[in-house]
């Protein structure tokens, strides 16, 4: 069998690090014939912008798709038939010739639908100022249903059997407008939440969207064998960031899925591909987090300095942060990501300055206590209590990862000073890893292999 080129590209921050833009330069300078998505679902945001300047943000298209590389879902990507549409049609009008015949959806993918969305963002509204940083799609209310209705979460497979479609559908509307009502009952005053809960309580609104569904369905094509429609060399596209991981991020502030290499490892063995494996972990120069959660290195400065022209401030993830590059927080992503080949260090043409600052180690302003050592490696100096790194155990609980959440908000960023030429060497060797491209601007030319991929 012959060996093709494997690529699995994944986030080693809280998302937004530019993983659409380097899935296109390998597309194009790799010749890929396949991208394949490997969790989270249509709240992915990867902009690419080709070279006659078309501007689109991937969702749950693999970001390949400008070159003419073929789309596959994986079963733990959550699937979205309304904003999929809307994403063929965004696609088409940018010259892609019949853009859903080049994704292909595993029978098993679980459906986002309008009833999971108006769950999200009602439970977001309710949490007042303790927001968890959602998108508002609804996608991990749909994971929550994968794991607690069984045979009753809607899969893709069931949109193409119209009995099946319509007993699930009024079975999740039923679902959803019980909890509904208890989340507005709570708070009867919120007129936001009184407001949804009217849209949901719609009863045609079951029928309409079966119809949509089955009508939608026959455009699709829906895999019967894991994998059959994957060929040549390929690239597994991630979604948001290994700091949001499900198990290892800082929890409440996370996303419902597994973010590192492993959903795409598992694929791989699964389907016997053969071929190199070359694993990209991909991060900005600076820090970035869009939605609630710590964030160390918040610079209110940077932020107005450097605004994000693709990320800006939406009613449920709030401001777009942005800061400094911070040295503790990507030690860790490292660990959480396990074992990979290499960087791709995106954004460098926005650190226009001469000297940048990089967070070398936290300072923790908070109260001491015995349980400071589960969480972090620590020196105490002058009174002061500085964390290097943060500690990362066999085995974890969202309980750990939550009293970690807060520990994090009592932190303050520690700075060196590093000149612009050095930058790069500079932090490969602090994170004692290989940046192997470096890219200075959105489009796929202004990427720079400074070391061979594949060898």
């Amino acid at each position: 069998m012959k060996e093709e080129r494997i690529f699995i590209v994944a986030g080693l921050g809280f998302g937004d690090e530019g993983k659409g833009s380097i899935v296109d330069y390998l597309a194009r300078r790799y010749d890929i014939k396949s991208i394949v998505r490997y969790n989270g679902g249509p709240q992915a945001a990867h902009y690419v912008v080709n070279s006659d300047g078309y501007l689109h943000c991937f969702a749950q298209y693999g970001s390949g798709t400008f070159s003419g590389a073929s789309t596959y879902l994986f079963d733990k990507v959550m699937v979205d038939p309304v904003r999929l549409g809307h994403e063929a049609n965004s696609l088409a009008k940018k010259g892609v010739k019949r853009p859903l015949w080049l994704v292909s959806i595993d029978p098993d993918c679980l459906i986002v639908t309008p009833f999971h969305g108006i769950i999200n963002q009602m439970l977001e509204i309710s949490r007042g100022n303790k927001k968890h940083g959602s998108c508002g799609f609804g996608v991990g209310e749909a994971v929550k249903d994968g794991r607690n209705y069984g045979e009753m979460a809607l899969r893709a497979k069931d949109l193409s059997d119209p009995e099946t479609l319509q007993t699930k559908l009024d079975f999740l509307w039923r679902m959803k407008t019980d909890i509904a009502e208890q989340i507005a009952s709570e708070q009867p005053e919120n007129s936001k939440l009184q407001e949804l809960l009217g849209n949901l309580k719609d009863e045609k609104y079951v029928g309409r969207l079966a119809s949509y569904y089955s009508s939608f369905s026959k455009a699709l094509k829906i895999g019967k064998k894991k994998g059959a429609e994957i060929s040549g060399s390929v690239v597994f596209e991630g979604a948001q960031g290994v700091l949001l991981d499900e198990k290892r991020g800082f929890y409440p502030h996370i996303t419902h899925s597994c973010t590192t290499f492993a959903n795409a490892e598992e694929l791989i063995g699964s389907m016997g591909l053969q071929g190199k494996v070359v694993k990209i972990g991909v991060i900005r120069a600076y820090s970035t987090r869009h939605g609630a959660g710590p964030f160390v290195t918040y610079n209110k400065w940077l932020t107005g300095k450097i605004p994000d022209t693709h990320n800006i401030t939406n009613e449920w993830q709030g401001e777009f942060r942005i800061g400094w590059f911070d040295l503790v927080a990507s030690r860790y992503a490292l660990r959480v990501a396990g074992k990979i080949n290499c960087v791709a260090l995106t954004n460098l043409d926005r650190l226009d300055f001469e000297k940048i600052r990089v967070c070398e180690a936290y300072e923790y302003c908070g109260k001491k206590d015995a349980s400071l050592q589960e969480y972090f490696e620590f020196e105490e100096t002058s009174g002061k209590i500085m964390i290097k790194n943060i500690n990362f155990p066999a085995k974890t609980s969202s309980e750990h990862q939550g009293k970690l959440a807060e520990l994090l908000k009592l932190c303050r960023p520690i700075y060196q000073t590093v000149k612009k030429a050095e930058y790069i060497h500079f932090l490969e060797s602090e994170l004692k890893i290989k940046i192997a491209i470096a890219s200075y601007g959105e489009k796929a030319e202004d990427k720079v292999e400074l070391r061979p991929l594949l060898q």
